[in-house]
């Protein structure tokens, strides 16, 4: 079954069939061929597209990161204490 399938985020939006599409087999339609091979590859790039898109995101997110300091118990810290709620 085809159905429609929105890629993209924000306010682009492609629409792309399925990968259903995969699975259907080849018509005496030569056009209905050239459809389905190219709506096939262009679902491919924009799967590439949104994968690399994601790997850039979090490379630029984790360059400014240091790494979580390990804490045991009995180890000193500071505590901000701006949140605790007292009686006094």
């Amino acid at each position: 079954m085809l159905f429609p399938v929105l890629i993209g985020y924000g306010s682009v939006r492609l629409w792309f069939f399925s990968s259903s599409v995969t699975g259907l087999p080849n018509t005496s339609f030569e056009a209905v061929n050239e459809f389905t091979d190219r709506m096939k590859d262009t679902l491919e790039e924009a799967k590439s597209a949104l994968a690399k898109a994601k790997d850039d995101m979090a490379q630029y997110y984790n360059c400014h990161r240091s790494p979580t300091p390990s804490f045991s118990p009995g180890d000193m810290v500071y505590l901000d204490s701006e949140d605790i709620q007292t009686t006094r």
